[in-house]
C-alpha cells in the first residue's frame, strides 16, 4: 500500500466522509425539466430521453436500474477536479419524465468520481431502497477508493454507508449485484454482492463482499483471485434455475500485464453450491481459443435467473468481452457460454457482433420474464448502438435477434458506455448511455422499445390495458398484481393451478383509469407454479407466480 503527501491520503478521505455524513450534500432543488431530443420516428424507441437537461454539466458515469415497481433510477457523475458529485434521479413512469432527487457532493481537492453502479429493492415507496457503489480517484497519484451507500427511497434520504475504504487502497473496479426477484434459497429475505478489485503495487486481490440479509449488513467477504497481474474490468451476475434454486454469483474480470496493457486474459468463476459458498477455480476463458489470447478485455456477464431450467437441466451463464483483431486493428463483441453453468465448465465460444465495424462496450442481462439474454454496445464506425436478444438454450450462439440496428438517434458518440437493463415492472429492457453535446459535455439519455414513435400518444396505443405483473415472485406473503387502465373497466383476475384448476377469483369488480394494484395472500396455498390471468373488456393476459416456502 502506498501514501502520499499534500493532502495526505487520510485527509482527503475525512474530508469525503465528514461532507457527507454531517452535511449529507443533499441538494433537493428542482433541476430543469428533461426535454425529449428524438427527430425522427421508428418502429421501436420513440424518443432519445435527456435524462437532467443541463448543457453546462459534463456528465459520466451513467447508470440505471429498476425497483420490483417500476420506478426507475438514473445515476450519473459530473467530471470535476474542483467539486465532483453524483447526481440521482427517478421516473414514475417507465422513464418518459424524471425528477430530480439529489446529489452527493464531495469536497476534496484532485478527487473525481470515476465509477457508479446502483441497484434498487422494494416492490412499493414504504419498502425500497436504492443502493449506489462509487469508486473515487486521487488523481495525482493514481489511488482510488470505494464506497457504498444506501438510501431510502421515499422519502429520499441517505441512511447508512455499507463498504467505507479507511484509506485510498488500490482499487481497480467494482461491480455490484443483487437476488431480489428470485432469492438464493438460504438468503433472508434476499443478498446482494460487491465485487471488488483491489491491491498493492505487487498484488491483486478480486474479492467479494456479500449482504445474505438483504439490505441491513455486508456480513461476509469471499476471496476468489489473488494475482500478480492488474485485476480490473470486473461484472457480476447471480444465477438460478428451478432446479438449481440455492442461487449463486458468477464473476468475470481482465488480468493485465500491467497498468499499461491495452488487453489481457478473461477469467470466470462462481460460489458454489449457494450464493455464500467459496467460488470455484477460476477459468481461463481466452486461453480456450488460441485466436483469442491475452487479445480481449472489458467483460461483462449474465446468468439465466427464473424459475425454470435450460433445457441442459441447468443455467446458462453468458461472458462477453471485446476482441481485439490485429491485422484490421479493430474489435468486435465475443464471448462463450455454458449451458451447465451452476455444475459444469463446459464453455463454448460464440460472436454477437463480428463484421469490419469497430464494436466495443458490450453490457448483457438476462430478462426472467421471456428466458432471453438481451445485448447492447457501441458500434463506433456507424455511431449506433444496437440491441440484440437470444434465447437461454442459445440453440443458434452466433445469429443474435436484432431487436434495434441502433436505438439512440440523437448526439454524437465518443464514450457512451451503454446500459441495459430491466424494467421490473413492464418486463422489458430499457437503455441508458452517454451521448455528447456539440460543446463536448457528456449528456446522460434514455430509452426504451415500449416507447411509442414520437407525436404518437399513448391514448392513441390500441392496448387499453396494460399488466405490469406479480411482486414478489417468488412469494410466501401477500403477491400484489399491478395493472394500468386507459378507462373505467371491470376487472377479473384468476388464479390457476398448473393443471387448470380454478384456485381463487382474486378480483371481480370495476377499477378507474390509471396504475391499480390488487393483493391476494397465498400464505395457504401449497408450494409450486400457479397461472393468473387478467380479463378486462376484450383484453386478457396471463402470469405466472411461483409460491415457496
Amino acid at each position: 500500500m502506498s501514501t502520499f503527501k499534500k493532502p495526505s491520503i487520510l485527509a482527503v478521505f475525512c474530508i469525503i466522509i465528514i461532507t457527507f455524513q454531517s452535511v449529507q450534500a443533499w441538494n433537493n432543488v428542482d433541476d430543469p425539466p428533461v426535454i425529449p431530443y428524438k427527430t425522427s420516428p421508428s418502429i421501436l424507441f420513440g424518443k432519445d430521453i435527456v435524462i437532467n437537461d443541463i448543457p453546462n454539466q459534463n456528465q459520466k458515469n451513467l447508470s440505471i436500474c429498476s425497483a420490483p415497481n417500476g420506478w426507475l433510477y438514473a445515476i450519473y457523475s459530473i467530471d470535476s477536479l474542483n467539486n465532483p458529485w453524483f447526481k440521482v434521479l427517478r421516473s414514475k413512469d417507465n422513464g418518459y419524465s424524471w425528477n430530480f432527487l439529489g446529489e452527493h457532493t464531495i469536497e476534496a481537492p484532485d478527487v473525481r468520481s470515476i465509477r457508479l453502479e446502483a441497484v434498487a429493492v422494494g416492490i412499493d415507496s414504504s419498502d425500497q431502497k436504492l443502493f449506489v457503489a462509487e469508486i473515487l480517484h486521487y488523481v495525482p497519484t493514481g489511488e482510488k477508493c470505494m464506497q457504498l451507500y444506501r438510501f431510502n427511497c421515499d422519502p429520499f434520504t441517505f441512511e447508512k454507508t455499507l463498504i467505507s475504504s479507511s484509506i485510498f487502497f488500490g482499487f481497480h473496479d467494482m461491480a455490484i449485484a443483487v437476488d431480489y426477484t428470485f432469492p438464493a434459497l438460504l438468503s433472508s429475505p434476499f443478498s446482494m454482492g460487491v465485487l471488488l478489485s483491489e491491491g498493492t503495487l505487487t498484488t491483486e486481490e478480486l474479492v467479494l463482499f456479500l449482504s445474505g440479509d438483504g439490505r441491513q449488513n455486508i456480513t461476509q467477504h469471499r476471496q476468489i483471485a489473488v494475482s500478480n497481474k492488474k485485476i480490473r474490468n470486473v461484472a457480476l451476475a447471480y444465477g438460478r434455475s428451478s432446479y438449481q434454486n440455492y442461487g449463486r454469483y458468477f464473476a468475470t474480470w481482465e488480468e493485465d500485464a500491467d497498468t499499461s496493457a491495452a488487453h489481457g486474459h478473461i477469467y470466470t468463476s462462481h460460489s458454489d453450491p449457494d450464493f455464500n459458498s467459496p467460488f470455484t477455480t477460476p477459468i481461463q476463458l481466452d486461453g480456450l481459443d488460441p485466436s483469442l489470447t491475452n487479445l480481449c478485455r472489458n467483460p461483462v456477464i449474465a446468468c439465466q435467473v427464473n424459475d425454470i431450467d435450460n433445457d441442459s437441466a441447468n443455467l446458462s451463464e453468458v461472458v462477453l468481452f471485446e476482441k481485439f483483431n490485429p491485422g484490421s486493428g479493430d474489435y468486435d463483441i465475443a464471448g462463450f457460454y455454458n449451458k451447465k453453468g451452476a455444475t459444469g465448465k463446459t464453455f463454448t465460444r460464440l460472436n454477437v457482433a463480428s463484421t469490419s465495424n469497430n464494436e466495443l462496450q458490450p453490457d448483457i442481462v438476462f430478462n426472467p420474464f421471456d428466458s432471453t439474454f438481451i445485448v447492447t454496445y457501441y458500434d463506433s464506425t456507424n455511431q449506433k448502438l444496437p440491441l440484440l436478444k437470444n434465447n437461454l438454450n442459445l440453440v443458434n450462439p452466433g445469429s443474435w435477434d436484432v431487436v434495434s440496428p441502433g436505438y439512440n438517434e440523437s448526439f454524437k458518440l465518443s464514450n457512451p458506455n451503454p446500459k441495459v437493463r430491466l424494467n421490473m415492472a413492464l418486463q422489458k429492457p430499457i437503455n441508458g448511455w452517454i451521448g455528447t453535446r456539440p460543446s463536448g459535455n457528456g449528456v446522460a439519455l434514455f430509452d426504451a422499445s415500449y416507447f411509442p414513435p414520437t407525436g404518437i400518444g399513448e391514448q392513441n396505443q390500441p392496448d387499453l390495458v396494460h399488466l405490469y405483473g406479480a411482486y414478489p415472485n417468488p412469494c410466501n406473503t401477500p403477491v400484489t398484481i399491478s395493472f394500468d387502465l386507459k378507462k373505467t373497466e371491470k376487472v377479473v383476475i384468476s388464479l390457476h393451478n398448473l393443471v387448470g384448476q380454478s384456485v381463487a377469483t382474486i378480483t371481480n369488480q370495476i377499477y378507474q383509469p390509471g396504475k391499480n394494484s390488487v393483493t391476494y395472500d397465498v400464505s395457504g396455498l401449497p408450494a409450486g407454479s400457479y397461472y393468473y390471468t387478467l380479463k378486462a373488456g376484450s383484453y386478457s393476459k396471463s402470469g405466472k407466480i411461483c409460491v415457496v416456502r
